[in-house]
């Protein structure tokens, strides 16, 4: 851009922004706020609000699947599944203790949360918990990495010793 001036300016959160994020067609932004609310735009539509999902804590962390079909948030203790189109609350928020990270597989097969202390997966379509908690106990803090193959998924974990291989079937 030429100008380097914004193309449109509006006010989206009354606190800092922690995180944006665009869909995988590049249809939607989201982006996640200190002020509780995150905010998913269509940016092919002149920057239209498509949905705002108010939280009543404070928002960590927030992910938009591969497909561009559900957005995924955490609280400090709660996992919420949103539709992106509707801003409707999809699932029973799942729980987990103090999340640092989220977000979904590569594939969008799973969900994954993280703090320093351990770490947990569910499957995206169920909402059921397919990992086992005492085999994921890292020693230190780490970042999850996604590696998706055909039907199978491997979640990678780095941590300051050494990485942590999770395979699932």
């Amino acid at each position: 851009i030429a100008t380097a001036k914004p193309l449109k300016e509006v006010l989206l959160h009354e606190k800092f922004v922690n995180s944006l994020f665009f869909s995988p067609d590049e249809k939607y932004l989201l982006i996640n706020s200190s002020d509780s609310v995150v905010n998913i735009w269509n940016i092919t539509q002149d920057n239209e609000l498509v949905a705002s999902l108010k939280h009543k804590e404070h928002v960590y962390a927030a992910d938009i699947s591969p497909d561009g079909r559900t957005v995924i948030t955490a609280t400090y203790d709660k996992i919420f599944v949103w539709d992106i189109k509707s801003g409707e609350l999809l699932a029973e928020p799942l729980k987990f203790d103090r999340i640092d990270k989220l977000q979904y597989s590569s594939s969008g097969k799973y969900i994954i949360a993280s703090s320093a202390a351990k770490r947990q997966v569910w499957d995206a379509d169920t909402k059921a918990n397919i990992t086992d908690k005492a085999s994921l106990l890292p020693r230190e803090y780490y970042e999850p990495i996604f590696y998706s193959a055909g039907n199978e998924a491997t979640v990678i974990s780095k941590t300051a010793d050494e990485g942590v291989h999770i395979k699932l079937a």
